[in-house]
């Protein structure tokens, strides 16, 4: 792939990830999530353009706290660590935590004293931070389920409309088993009426544009 279509498909995401973060409007949400998806999709050639030309990454990831990891073990849960954040909007959302079941005093304490999520810089390549986890989703306790960037771009592109028609989404049977999670976490708004799986969405347009802003 030639270096000027990514240069051209960065242009296209900037543009996309300006006009999403400013408005709820539903199509910049759909068509920032389609280019997201492009990106997924050339995601070998951006890690070779990046090893040809010796492009420094400094993806962060989010941190998982040794304290909330106790807490929600064996208990239903949704944890979205949103640990980058989101600036120039309203309302901006750290951390979004979901456990079904009532927490004691200390646990709510504990959770209090530990504060938001936070993140860590790493080395990671384009492809490995792309299939980090950023959501964990666990519906009884017993079974946890970990969704990717990846996986998350993936499947809203393909059952909201953004790359395919409603209703006329194409993918395989392992794809398909995320999508009670996500449809679930795409009923939840935040920061002031932003769907919870459009924000995070938003998110990673902002990672992946301020770490190539050097390089186009």
């Amino acid at each position: 792939m030639d270096i000027n279509h990514i240069k051209l498909q960065y242009s296209r995401l900037s543009r996309h990830y300006e006009a999403a973060k400013s408005t709820k409007d539903p199509i910049s949400l759909l068509d920032l999530t389609h280019v997201l998806r492009i990106w997924v999709d050339m995601k070998r050639e951006v890690n070779e353009m990046c090893k040809e030309q010796k492009i420094q990454l400094n993806f962060s990831n989010p941190s998982d706290s040794a304290t909330l990891k106790k807490i929600l073990k064996g208990s239903p849960f949704t944890y979205v660590p949103l640990a980058s954040g989101m600036d120039g909007l309203s309302v901006r959302v750290k951390g979004f935590t979901y456990i079904g079941r009532a927490l004691s005093a200390e646990e709510v304490k504990k959770m209090y004293e530990d504060g938001p999520p936070s993140t860590t810089s790493s080395n990671l390549t384009f492809i490995n931070w792309l299939g980090s986890t950023v959501i964990r989703h666990s519906p009884n306790g017993s079974q946890r389920q970990d969704i990717s960037r990846e996986m998350l771009i993936k499947r809203v592109a393909n059952f909201l409309g953004a790359s395919h028609p409603e209703g006329m989404e194409n993918s395989n049977e392992y794809e398909n088993g995320f999508d009670a999670s996500i449809r679930q976490l795409h009923e939840i708004e935040v920061a002031n009426g932003f769907r919870l799986t459009y924000y995070q969405l938003i998110e990673i347009a902002k990672a992946i544009v301020e770490n190539f802003a050097s390089t186009f």
